[in-house]
């Protein structure tokens, strides 16, 4: 990303060095800058606003919203802060169900998830919750 940043610079007079979320996915921010004239916004921004969610959200008694796992990485842009975000403007709870809970995540509560919630019976075992294993699974068993 370095060299590429470098090549920006140079070439495009782009520099993507030290934007926030521009090496994310294998730099297809960056590229995306550099080549497209892009502007980078956070993914949760922009289905906030796509679905009209503060609207939505007005007259909303509770909102309920989920990932895979809650970590640390949760509070770093990812849909359920997005939407306690949302729905704390309006004090309505937060509730978040997801598979697993890393200890890490609990500082979720401090920005606006007020329960979490894990499946003490999830529908499918972990290892057959990613496709590329229970497909895997599945045609050897065929």
């Amino acid at each position: 990303m370095s060299h590429f940043a470098d090549i920006s610079k140079r070439d495009l007079d782009k520099d993507i060095r030290d934007i926030p979320g521009a090496g994310a996915t294998g730099g297809l921010g960056a590229g995306s800058i550099a080549f497209l004239d892009a502007e980078l916004k956070p993914g949760i921004d922009i289905v906030i606003n796509t679905v009209h969610l503060d609207e939505i959200m007005q007259d909303a008694n509770l909102a309920i919203t989920g990932e895979g796992e809650i970590n640390g990485s949760t509070i770093c842009g990812k849909t359920p802060i997005g939407v306690a975000r949302v729905a704390k403007k309006y004090q309505i709870p937060v509730v978040s169900i997801s598979a697993l809970i890393d200890e890490s995540g609990l500082v979720v509560k401090e920005h606006g998830i007020d329960y979490l919630i894990k499946p003490e019976n999830p529908p499918m075992h972990m290892e057959y919750s990613k496709p590329r294993n229970y497909y895997r699974e599945q045609l050897q068993n065929f």
